[in-house]
């Protein structure tokens, strides 16, 4: 059953009008047909009255950010989190996001926290293609591009690519280990390794475990520290060992598995155990 509200829209041609040009940032031709539906025989009063102030709230805001200053992101964002959004400003809220992204694309630089502010507003409104349209843009400018792995993965898992999603949060934690954010990894499984093991080894037990269907490449991988160093070579190892056993070199499946004990018995265990596994299945 509609409510007086939509029959009220449907009913009232400039109040539809109004609404369709207020969902494109027209805020001057809004609020022109929103003052004609005051004056129609149709429409709820109260909604147009609310309607023609969010467009003369957000006329002058919209209008002063044409120079692109990085300031002005600062601004909106803050108007944009502040303002009440009631259900029939649902066009206009999301194409004010769509307005700050765009100004955002435009920035040779950034701020990370307003970076990170409209990334999860992106989320809150279930935009996941935009918000990992938006981090990928900001990973072309910035040098810290692992570091955003972490949230254009994030994107991509809440928009059911989980594939890539889980590939890209092991690529990140390769690289930046030290930069993980567990309310940014929705691989749950992923998430549990680093709480239980640690971000910097959380790669081998990832492989080890199958979530990606190979090991990477350890190559140019800029290493942060010892234990760093230690969870690349892990990983190097791991892929050795299998190989050789792969290839029935007992010898040298032999020699890659002492290396593992030696760098990280936990994880020779385990590798161990899944060795004797596929040896069930090769006979």
């Amino acid at each position: 059953m509609m409510t007086n509200a939509q029959l009220s829209l449907w009913d009232n041609e400039p109040l539809e009008r109004g609404y369709h040009c207020l969902s494109d940032l027209k805020l001057i031709d809004a609020r022109n047909y929103f003052t004609e539906a005051l004056r129609c025989s149709y429409g709820e009063k109260e909604s147009i009255f609310v309607a023609i102030a969010a467009c003369d709230y957000w006329l002058p805001r919209v209008h002063s950010t044409t120079t692109l200053a990085s300031s002005a992101i600062t601004i909106l964002l803050s108007d944009f989190r502040q303002f009440p959004f009631t259900p029939f400003l649902n066009g206009l809220k999301k194409s004010l996001l769509d307005y700050i992204v765009e100004i955002f694309s435009q920035q040779t630089s950034f701020n990370w926290d307003e970076m990170e502010i409209t990334f999860d507003l992106l989320l809150e409104m279930k935009n996941y293609n935009k918000a990992e349209h938006f981090i990928s843009n900001m990973m072309i400018k910035n040098f810290e591009k692992w570091y955003l792995l972490y949230f254009l993965a994030q994107a991509q898992w809440l928009d059911g690519n989980k594939i890539t999603s889980t590939e890209n949060y092991i690529i990140a934690l390769l690289h930046y280990p030290e930069k993980a954010v567990l309310n940014r990894i929705e691989h749950k499984e992923i998430q549990s390794i680093v709480i239980h093991h640690g971000a910097t080894i959380a790669p081998a037990y990832c492989c080890l475990l199958g979530f990606i269907p190979f090991i990477p490449d350890t190559n140019n991988i800029q290493l942060n520290d010892a234990a760093h160093a230690s969870a690349i070579k892990c990983l190097y190892l791991l892929r050795e060992a299998n190989n050789a056993f792969l290839n029935d070199d007992l010898q040298s499946s032999i020699h890659y598995r002492k290396q593992l004990k030696s760098e990280n018995a936990e994880l020779y265990d385990l590798f161990f155990e899944m060795l004797k596994q596929k040896k069930i299945m090769k006979k």
